[in-house]
């Protein structure tokens, strides 16, 4: 005799259709198609890093150890070619389409996936490099009307260490945010924040106790300086994307 145990059937269809959809719905989230270009435009940011590298090595290797480095730092504020030597507009330029590649890919992933295009990356990587160009433009005309030429060259230097380092960060995050499934990213976003907030930190507390100590610099013009110039350029950019 077999005997058949009760079964609610619509329970148990029910069951297999919400398992069902699970299996369907999940390698499109963790499996996630890349387009060709996202692909090509990684590729030509990695191989226009190793060039700079290769053909000014000295300058490269100056940028990193200037961050550790006071005397490092010293020569490179010194030199006041930041703005002008071809091998600092080179890594500003792959700096702001690093992060700008960065930004639309985790926009786009996060929030609307029709917002990964060509266009789009590019317009955001100039948005972040013409904020970046106003901002220190900014701090030279600001220099230049209370003649403090020298504090503005040194802290322009700061910043683009600061940026650059950030950079040698963001690149391999870049790769495996691109790379790995896309339930990674939030965690790979909060560490490229935390790394940049950390690098500029400690690099912008010594500079302030410098200015602070040396110059008897005034800690309000500071606080001031960076709520305009270094928080205000990030709340646009973001506004620019929410719109």
């Amino acid at each position: 005799m077999i005997e058949i145990e009760y079964t609610d059937l619509r329970a148990w269809f029910a069951k297999m259709d919400k398992l069902k959809k699970e299996r369907n719905l999940s390698p499109t989230y963790e499996k996630w198609n890349r387009p060709t270009w996202l692909i090509t435009s990684l590729l030509l940011i990695l191989v226009s890093l190793g060039l700079v590298r290769i053909f000014f090595y000295s300058t490269f290797l100056n940028i990193i150890y200037g961050y550790f480095n006071e005397r490092v730092l010293a020569q490179i504020s010194k030199e006041d070619n930041v703005l002008t030597s071809w091998p600092y507009i080179f890594l500003y330029i792959i700096f702001s389409f690093s992060l700008g590649l960065f930004v639309v890919y985790y926009f786009s992933a996060k929030e609307d996936f029709l917002f990964l295009t060509v266009k789009n990356f590019t317009r955001l990587s100039v948005i972040i490099g013409v904020l970046f160009v106003a901002k220190l433009l900014l701090i030279r005309i600001i220099s230049i009307i209370f003649e403090a030429e020298r504090i503005a060259r040194n802290y322009i230097t700061v910043l683009y260490v600061v940026y650059f380092n950030s950079m040698l960060i963001l690149i391999p995050l870049l790769i495996l945010a691109i790379f790995m499934p896309i339930n990674y990213l939030d965690n790979i976003a909060l560490t490229l924040v935390v790394a940049a907030i950390l690098l500029f930190s400690y690099r912008i507390i010594r500079t302030a106790f410098s200015l602070l100590g040396n110059l008897k610099f005034s800690i309000f013009y500071l606080i001031l300086y960076l709520c305009a110039l270094e928080i205000a350029p990030i709340l646009i950019l973001v506004k620019s994307l929410n719109n």
